[in-house]
């Protein structure tokens, strides 16, 4: 006895038969392996080349706002003879002293640093790389460096001068890093009185550099520590960068909630379809 070839079974018959084609031979699966590979693409391609362009133009961006030119360390088998600032006043400077040492070098910059100009201490100012300041000291003292790093605290503030100097009473210290290496500590001392920031802001400011100073840690007795000591007359907030989540990744989240919002649209109408299409022809019964 044979069902007959004829007549049509309903839609829901259809789903109860076996595909005698399997998922991944399936043009539904075709068309899911093209999309998937075309949003990997897309975000391989985001993540290699747009990524990186646009981390590269904001750096350089950044770079020509403060506009500070990179400090070239001097070849050590050149006979040129090493720069001198101010008039060799800090060549008696001796490092790896503790941060509260406040001998006539420290107390003459604290004397420049409040009656310079700002603009001419920023035309002075260069860029020079923490590796640099703690092992060319020599080389660095009295060097102008602009210095883009986060607050992170002022422990020790207003120290009081004793006897004032240029009109200076009083100094405040401040602790910063890079956020990227928090234990690479920069000291610097304020000749006016920094305003209130709060921890991890970003900042920028002009200062001299002046000494490799060597400290123990108040929480670890016996354990020392050595950071660069620079004098600066004040300090400037700057706008903080954005976070990736905020603008870098945020084309790549559209683009992949519209891909997959058009899946599923094309799936939902697939299954619509061939719900109200008929099915395909029944299978022969043997009695």
């Amino acid at each position: 006895m044979y069902m007959d070839q004829e007549r049509r079974r309903p839609s829901a018959a259809r789903w109860l038969q076996p595909n005698p084609v399997p998922f991944w031979g399936t043009r539904l699966f075709r068309w899911n392996l093209a999309l998937v590979s075309l949003m990997l693409c897309v975000v391989a391609g985001w993540f290699l080349v747009v990524e990186p362009q646009i981390a590269a133009k904001e750096r350089e961006a950044e770079r020509k706002a403060f506009g500070a030119m990179k400090y070239t360390p001097r070849d050590p088998s050149s006979a040129a003879p090493r720069e001198v600032r101010f008039d060799g006043m800090l060549d008696k400077v001796a490092d790896d002293v503790p941060p509260d040492v406040r001998d006539e070098p420290y107390r003459y910059l604290v004397k420049y640093l409040a009656t310079v100009d700002p603009a001419r201490l920023a035309g002075l100012a260069k860029e020079a790389d923490y590796k640099d300041l703690m092992a060319s000291t020599d080389d660095l003292r009295g060097l102008t460096v602009r210095l883009r790093l986060q607050f992170w605290k002022a422990p020790d503030g207003p120290v009081r001068l004793a006897p004032p100097v240029g009109g200076v009473e009083t100094v405040t210290r401040a602790y910063l890093a890079l956020p990227e290496a928090p234990k690479e500590v920069y000291f610097v001392d304020f000749v006016e009185p920094p305003p209130d920031i709060e921890k991890e802001t970003p900042v920028v400011l002009d200062a001299v550099f002046l000494r490799r100073v060597k400290y123990e840690r108040s929480d670890r007795s016996g354990e020392f520590h050595q950071a660069p000591l620079f004098v600066a007359r004040n300090i400037a907030k700057v706008q903080p960068p954005k976070t990736p989540a905020q603008y870098r990744f945020l084309p790549v989240a559209v683009l992949l909630g519209v891909a997959l919002l058009a899946f599923l649209t094309f799936l939902t109408v697939k299954v619509f379809l061939a719900g109200r299409s008929g099915g395909p022809a029944p299978r022969r019964i043997p009695d």
